[in-house]
């Protein structure tokens, strides 16, 4: 079973101001590697608002959530490590990453990056369209954008690096964004 738990933090004398707190659970029915389940979830945040003078502070580099294949994408790379469960930046800011549709789901995201995330150090932005894979120890700095036409899938072999480089098949698949 897989578990994440936010964290909130609450001064204690805040809780004294307080009668009390309307913390429902959310029944969000999903699906996460192909199978049914269901994520219990409680809106503590929205409780912030009972409390005076409340505020939300999280930090960029505390923060990485992953709802889609991009966000996994830079969560698995170089860009971020991980000390006792908190992620810190190894880059002074985060990459832009803009995904084709062919990146929708776990299983397509993992068929393409099998080897791993390729080394994100020095990358500015990413444009990936159409069925590109990677192969393993690539590395894409600066201003990369990658363009695969629909009857010829592009594989980055391992070992590629690739610096503010366009490589396209064909550009008729940019109607993907």
């Amino acid at each position: 079973d897989t578990f994440n738990t936010n964290n909130n933090y609450v001064r204690l004398s805040a809780l004294m101001e307080v009668d009390e707190f309307p913390f429902d659970i959310i029944v969000n029915p999903k699906t996460a590697f192909g199978k049914k389940v269901i994520q219990l979830e409680q809106a503590v945040s929205a409780a912030v608002s009972f409390f005076h003078s409340a505020t939300l502070i999280v930090p960029r580099r505390r923060f990485v959530p992953v709802k889609t294949c991009r966000d996994l994408l830079l969560a698995r790379s170089d860009v971020f490590v991980f000390s006792q469960g908190t992620p810190k930046l190894t880059e002074a800011s985060v990459p832009i990453i803009r995904l084709g549709h062919h990146y929708k789901t776990i299983s397509d995201f993992e068929r393409r990056f099998s080897s791993g995330p390729p080394s994100m150090q020095g990358l500015v932005q990413l444009t990936v369209v159409g069925d590109v894979s990677f192969g393993s120890d690539v590395h894409v700095k600066g201003f990369v954008v990658l363009v695969a036409d629909n009857d010829h899938p592009m594989h980055i072999p391992d070992g590629m690096v690739l610096e503010n480089k366009v490589c396209h098949a064909t550009l008729d698949d940019l109607q993907d964004f």
